[in-house]
């Protein structure tokens, strides 16, 4: 009688170590899932800001104004000074050999968001505006 219990005992204990090993695995997949969404919506944060940024620098330029070729921002994307910056976004006008700049009064310029610590390009966008001759310029073209 002995013997059936042990025998009992030791499929429970078996039936045990089992259905632990299955809960280990799966909760070992619902935690890698989380991690992961995390880093999809650290990623999606960090694109939606950039190109808020991006854009309102775009139609700075559009307008006319004069804008920094290099804006730093910190981790939460406020502006900052450099040493305190996790973004940075620049502002390059491209080259008159470059397609479509420098004719006719327009110039492009592109514009870059980056992360600082990776080097890793969020968003990049590039924008033709008009840029108007000033008074000066027209007397001199006549």
């Amino acid at each position: 009688m002995k013997r059936t219990s042990n025998s009992r005992s030791s499929l429970f204990l078996i039936e045990l170590i089992i259905a632990i090993l299955f809960f280990s695995l799966v909760s070992a997949v619902c935690l890698r899932a989380f991690a992961r969404s995390h880093i999809l919506t650290e990623n999606a944060r960090d694109l939606n800001a950039a190109l808020m940024h991006v854009e309102s620098t775009a139609e700075l330029l559009r307008a006319g104004e004069s804008v920094e070729t290099q804006t730093f921002y910190s981790s939460s994307w406020d502006t900052c000074e450099e040493k305190k910056a996790a973004y940075m976004i620049t502002v390059k006008e491209k080259d008159a050999s470059d397609e479509d700049s420098g004719t006719d009064g327009l110039t492009t310029y592109q514009i870059t968001a980056r992360q600082l610590n990776n080097g890793r390009k969020i968003y990049s966008l590039n924008v033709t505006c008009h840029t108007p001759y000033s008074i000066k310029e027209a007397a001199g073209h006549e």
